[in-house]
């Protein structure tokens, strides 16, 4: 499953709120973008984000290898 994918499937739109300001803040260019929207996630990573939203214990990045703001989880 893809970044792309993962956003599409938000339907609280606080969390989508959220997620897209991180992702843009982070990458605000369509080049730098398109790349984190295509990264594949590994099976791990879906656990983790399962699990998160399992929990409701958001805030969740989608940033990789960025150190989350606001204690949210890295993914």
């Amino acid at each position: 499953m893809k970044v792309i994918d993962l956003i599409k499937g938000i339907t609280d739109s606080e969390t989508l709120s959220s997620m897209m300001i991180d992702l843009v803040n982070e990458a605000p260019t369509i080049d730098k973008l398109t790349p984190i929207l295509e990264r594949e996630l590994t099976e791990e990573q879906l656990q983790t984000i399962k699990s998160i939203a399992d929990s409701g214990n958001y805030p969740l990045s989608l940033i990789k290898g960025e150190i989350a703001k606001d204690n949210r989880q890295v993914v």
